[in-house]
């Protein structure tokens, strides 16, 4: 009887812990959701910076996608937390204006450390460091 409870118990434990994941296709899937701001620069411009912007505010660059416009990032298991999934996304305006939306998702719902640390903010900052916004 105790051996049934236990499992059910960890089975329990488990589905609650799953059920709160997000993925790199959940941040990506929240384009429209973020924060935006616009910068008077280029496109080509600020998607060259996307990378070195990235590591700087702390995060690990994944991948950029130019055919959509997104760049993933994570801030990747520690002790203190499960990781975040950070989708960023680059759109012209116009030749010398672009606007820049980032999207943050705890990699892990239940996981209340992760949101301790805002990753949208480092990443406007080291591009604000850069470009000068609207």
């Amino acid at each position: 009887m105790k051996t049934k409870t236990l499992v059910s118990l960890v089975l329990l434990i488990a589905s609650i812990v799953l059920a709160g994941c997000t993925t790199m296709a959940d941040a990506l899937e929240a384009r429209g959701k973020g924060t935006k701001v616009t910068y008077l620069t280029s496109f080509e411009e600020i998607w060259k910076a996307m990378p070195d912007t990235v590591t700087a505010a702390g995060l690990k660059f994944v991948s950029a996608n130019r055919e959509d416009r997104s760049v993933l990032a994570q801030q990747p298991i520690t002790v203190v937390t499960y990781g975040e999934n950070v989708a960023i996304f680059v759109e012209k305006v116009d030749d010398s204006k672009c606007t820049v939306e980032v999207v943050a998702k705890k990699a892990l719902a239940t996981d209340i450390v992760a949101s301790l640390e805002d990753w949208v903010k480092p990443v406007f900052r080291e591009l604000d460091k850069k470009f000068k916004r609207e």
